[in-house]
């Protein structure tokens, strides 16, 4: 017997059940089993930002518990130099820029001590680096513009378009798209991520450097994440209504029972002596899986969250299985 038809609502709706069902009890999102372990405030930021998109566009999914759960943890697991990957390891701008944004946009508490810490991740050349003071591991502490972007992001939300901190910013992400490596990102095998991060930044910055011009120049790995992504860069972009359509119908038969997504690697684990795209170290690199699907999942969610408010009229279309 075949599937019934599914929607792009009740493919959301699946997937905030997964996501509500995949949170642990104190709140947290963990995924990415790496060496120092899993990712947590990181991760948990990224998947409730996601979810707070599907909440505003559906809000009768009730995800309200959930948001409130993850604000907690995070807010329980701010450090003096922002957020950490996890409580084993030191802090990062990533995942410091990644949790202001979260906790500003759902009206969470958020100091001025956060935005300075995150602040302190800028390099002279304006790029943010991820670490601070590698020591071994000067890939890492160098600019990567998919950090840059994201912490642009957070830090336009309390600075004058003309600060100093963004200025600088954007002369660096404008040298990084000029140059032979546009697409690229340091820790993503994806480079639909980057571009996202960049239209992002656009609802923010006004003025702010534009990576892709249509969903078309956009090549990513073919994964879910991936194809996620794509559907939200159409969405974004606004790309005619065939296109987005046929990319959400493919990502809806392939969304699995428990309402998650299959999974791939999709997180570059960079060597950290890897300091250009051109270094083989880079190429050689560890890729990982978010192998408990949260990252991949909620990225979907999002997406399609965007793509409905995009075109209404996908949100009840039904799908053949």
């Amino acid at each position: 017997m075949s599937k019934m038809p599914v929607t792009a609502e009740r493919a959301a709706r699946l997937a905030s059940q997964f996501l509500e069902q995949a949170q642990d009890s104190d709140g947290a999102w963990r995924d990415f089993q790496l060496l120092p372990g899993r990712a947590e405030s990181w991760t948990t930021a990224y998947v409730a930002a996601r979810v707070l998109q599907a909440q505003r566009c559906w809000p009768y999914f009730l995800m309200d518990h959930c948001l409130r759960r993850a604000a907690r943890f995070l807010s329980a697991s701010r450090q003096p130099g922002g957020w950490s990957y996890n409580q084993r390891c030191d802090p990062d701008s990533d995942t410091t820029a990644q949790v202001i944004l979260y906790l500003s946009r759902a009206g969470e508490p958020v100091t001025v001590g956060d935005y300075a810490a995150l602040a302190k991740f800028q390099l002279a050349d304006g790029h943010f680096a991820t670490y601070k003071n590698c020591g071994a591991r000067p890939g890492w502490s160098r600019g990567h513009a998919e950090v840059t972007t994201v912490g642009m992001q957070a830090m336009s939300q309390i600075l004058d378009p003309r600060h100093d901190i963004l200025r600088r910013a954007e002369r660096s992400l404008r040298e990084h798209i000029n140059g032979r490596h546009a697409a690229e990102s340091y820790w993503w095998v994806s480079r639909n991520y980057l571009a996202r991060e960049f239209l992002m930044l656009a609802r923010s910055y006004r003025g702010a450097p534009q990576l892709f011009f249509g969903s078309s120049d956009a090549v990513g790995d073919g994964s879910c994440f991936d194809r996620g992504l794509a559907l939200e860069l159409a969405a974004l972009i606004g790309d005619d209504k065939t296109v987005l359509v046929a990319a959400l119908e493919e990502l809806l038969r392939l969304q699995l029972a428990d309402g998650s997504w299959p999974v791939q690697p999709i997180l570059r684990v960079t060597d950290p002596r890897a300091c250009s795209f051109d270094d083989p170290l880079f190429h050689q690199s560890a890729l990982a899986a978010d192998d408990r699907r949260t990252f991949t999942t909620a990225t979907i969610l999002g997406a399609i969250s965007t793509a409905c408010a995009r075109w209404p009229g996908t949100t009840t279309r039904e799908i053949p299985a």
